[in-house]
């Protein structure tokens, strides 16, 4: 664990209004010369406490159909069954939960029938999984991205 200053998550705040923000720019906002800026960026990336990316809107890219499911996994073939769903190009996120469920994932899709497919032919006869719940995602209120768990 990091441990991250008033200027470290002044610098992320700027970032995560606009993650295309220069270096030159946040220094300007913040009043920071630009070096102390990239060595400070870097030294959040390297302890993998910020990861500088791009998010996709799936909705706007055709996948409209996004299916949370609520797994169960017989225990010795949890951590190969979460592995295998992440290896899913459908796989938004895949996580092991306490539990009955002992496995969550979000996949998306471009249709119902694809989503379909996906869950009986792809996920259902992983090794271990044992039972599936699918919750169809009908609208998101609130989707933070500013705030996840990087491995």
């Amino acid at each position: 664990m990091i441990e991250t200053d008033e200027t470290d998550e002044a610098i992320i705040r700027l970032l995560q209004t606009d993650g295309r923000m220069s270096n030159r720019e946040v220094a300007r906002q913040l009043n920071l010369s630009e070096g102390t800026v990239r060595q400070r960026l870097k030294r959040l990336q390297e302890t993998k406490a910020i990861r500088l990316g791009a998010v996709v809107d799936a909705a706007r890219i055709g996948l409209t159909f996004s299916c949370y499911l609520q797994i169960i996994v017989a225990a010795p073939k949890l951590r190969k069954a979460a592995e295998a769903i992440a290896r899913l190009e459908s796989a938004a996120f895949v996580g092991i939960t306490l539990g009955e469920h002992n496995l969550i994932a979000m996949v998306n899709s471009h249709n119902r029938d694809d989503l379909a497919d996906i869950i009986q032919n792809r996920i259902t006869p992983i090794d271990g999984v044992l039972h599936v719940d699918a919750f169809e995602l009908i609208s998101a209120y609130k989707h933070r991205y500013d705030l996840a768990r990087i491995r």
